[in-house]
């Protein structure tokens, strides 16, 4: 049995003016507070990621530069210093660069030979220091491990060498010879690879440094010899097992160095 026609009436219009009471409370209500961990968590990894950048690998140091001689006669620049070796061993398929889309640089550069005759070279009978030998690189490589991974940067094994010192400007001066590369030796055994696709620019084996200038006094200075350039660094790659040595995309950017002076 239901309710006469004005009471139903009067509970129609009381419920609507509750449910609109209702809806009008919980859009002035204010928001819930955020979850602070939650929108931590999200603002570490942007950060993270944001600042995460390439890390460039350098193994070896450059070596110090020689001295200038004094500015008289019979004056000798001091030589510059050999760069250290470098020689790692991967064992276990482990590879040397991983996925960074860093460089690569083994080997550190020799030294420059001081100036005879002075830092201007103004000596007579003065001779030149020798530039130093760059680093040497040796890596090897077992267990199917690629030496240098995917997305690797430019590739340097073995290091420049470093130039000769320039003699005075007067007669009888010999410019310092410029200093060896250094070589590079890669080998890997059980079926890994050397370079992996999309890897950088490979340079194996290091520039020889520049020879110096002899006497700079102009066309009638007397007696007054250049140095020698220094030989490129030697190269050796050794790859046996199933590996691919280098993948197309790298041979497009190889550049051997053999006696690059």
């Amino acid at each position: 049995m239901g309710l006469p026609p004005p009471c139903r009436h009067r509970v129609l219009v009381a419920a609507t003016a509750a449910i609109i009471a209702a809806a009008t409370v919980a859009s002035a209500a204010p928001l819930s507070a955020p979850n602070r961990s939650t929108f931590s968590a999200i603002a570490a990894t942007t950060t993270r990621q944001a600042t995460a950048a390439p890390r460039n690998i350098n193994l070896g140091r450059n070596a110090g530069n020689g001295g200038d001689g004094g500015g008289g006669l019979g004056t000798v620049g001091g030589a510059g210093g050999d760069s250290g070796a470098v020689t790692i061993n991967l064992a276990g398929g482990t590879a040397l660069a991983a996925p960074t889309g860093g460089s690569v640089t083994l080997g550190g550069a020799g030294g420059n030979g001081g100036n005879g005759g002075g830092a201007v070279q103004a000596g007579s009978a003065s001779v030149g220091g020798a530039g130093g030998v760059g680093g040497s690189a040796t890596v090897t490589g077992s267990g199917g491990g690629t030496v240098f991974g995917a997305s690797t940067g430019a590739i340097v094994a073995g290091a420049s060498g470093g130039n000769g010192g320039n003699a005075g400007l007067r007669d009888f001066n010999v410019g310092g010879v410029g200093g060896a590369g250094g070589s590079a030796t890669i080998s890997t055994t059980g079926g890994g690879g050397i370079v992996a696709d999309n890897a950088g620019a490979v340079a194996f084996g290091g520039v020889g440094g520049n020879g110096a200038n002899g006497g700079q006094g102009g066309p009638n200075q007397r007696r007054a010899f250049g140095g020698a350039g220094g030989n490129g660094g030697s190269v050796t790659v050794t790859n046996s097992g199933t590996g691919v040595m280098l993948d197309c995309d790298a041979r497009r950017r190889l550049h051997w160095r053999f006696a690059d002076g």
